[in-house]
């Protein structure tokens, strides 16, 4: 543990101060082992404001608790396979910037792709063989257009989505206000397909923001390819 998260440390505070930092940590065992006390790997990720997550396979351990509440992290601990994509897919996103830091330009390069796995730096014309990375020769960062849309998307996630017709409707007003809320239901903006029935409209959800309905394959469609709503577009 603390060996890792020396490491961590040293390379994450090469990142500069604009950098979100964060280390995520995948266990198996219910010990660690540290040449020195656990409690000095605790003072040193809030000292660096370096952000700690945890899932465990096995079971809850204290001390990696405390981590991931002095670091203000998340700590899971998954019940069966799916519940550990789902727990890594949520670590995965960008956490928000609580720190209210301002924002300041970056310079950035946007490198010649030569081939597989050749890339040209646009400043001093060195190759390097990935993206995203730094050119070792002039210091300057080097990303993809990909990459970027990419972290767009994290973000400026799109807008919420509200079920047209909600489940907690009062038993003695179910179905009359479910008749109301049916009426209201538009044709999907994205592909075009219309509620039938009461029970298909309960797949429906409309925009936060554009209040534009949506079917059920279309709202996960935006949430995992698309990244943004076709009526606020």
């Amino acid at each position: 543990m603390v060996n890792g998260i020396k490491l961590c440390t040293d390379m994450l505070n090469s990142a500069g101060e604009d950098a979100s930092k964060e280390i995520v940590f995948l266990l198996g065992a219910l010990s660690t082992i540290d040449p020195d006390g656990p409690h000095e790997a605790l003072n040193m990720v809030k000292m660096n404001n370096i952000r700690c997550s945890v899932v465990s396979l096995s079971a809850e351990v204290k001390i990696w608790k405390d981590l991931t509440q002095v670091s203000d992290g998340n700590y899971f601990v998954p019940l069966d396979v799916h519940s550990i994509s789902e727990k890594l897919e949520i670590l995965a996103r960008p956490p928000k910037d609580t720190a209210g830091k301002q924002a300041s330009l970056m310079r950035m390069g946007f490198p010649i792709n030569e081939g597989k796995n050749k890339y040209v730096c646009p400043q001093c014309r060195t190759r390097v063989t990935a993206l995203p990375t730094t050119c070792p020769v002039c210091r300057l960062p080097l990303v993809s257009a990909p990459h970027l849309a990419r972290s767009y998307h994290h973000l400026f996630p799109p807008p919420n989505t509200i079920p047209h017709i909600p489940d907690d409707i009062p038993e003695d007003e179910r179905d009359q206000t479910e008749r109301e809320l049916f009426n209201l239901i538009q044709s999907c903006i994205g592909c075009g397909e219309t509620a039938n029935s009461i029970e298909e409209g309960k797949q429906f959800v409309y925009c936060e923001l554009c209040r534009s309905s949506l079917c059920q394959l279309c709202d996960i469609l935006i949430d995992d390819n698309i990244h943004s709503c076709p009526g606020c577009s």
